[in-house]
């Protein structure tokens, strides 16, 4: 938990990627590894939570969310994409792969 939030808060490059909203319990940051896909964490968890998605997402209508887990990503369906909102649930200390 410790690592993204010392990365975008240190590293220029990182943070040109898109924002990167951090606090001491909640990470939401793109994945620099994988093409549009964003992971969202917050260690209460969270219900009914409205997140924008980035503003080159504009031709994206739907996004595929997966829960982390120990042996990979675990689907958890699509959601809607509502004027470039899309709204989530997780349980507590559960981390979402939302993927365009």
């Amino acid at each position: 938990m410790q690592v993204a939030p010392w990365r975008y808060r240190r590293n220029a490059d990182a943070a040109k990627a898109g924002t990167a909203p951090i606090t001491d319990d909640e990470v939401v940051c793109p994945t620099l590894w994988r093409d549009r896909t964003i992971v969202a964490y917050n260690r209460a968890g969270f219900t009914g939570r409205r997140m924008r998605v980035p503003t080159h997402w504009v031709d994206v209508t739907q996004v595929k969310l997966s829960r982390i887990a120990l042996d990979g990503l675990a689907g958890r369906g699509c959601v809607p994409v509502d004027d470039g909102v899309v709204t989530l649930t997780a349980d507590d200390d559960q981390a979402i792969v939302i993927s365009a």
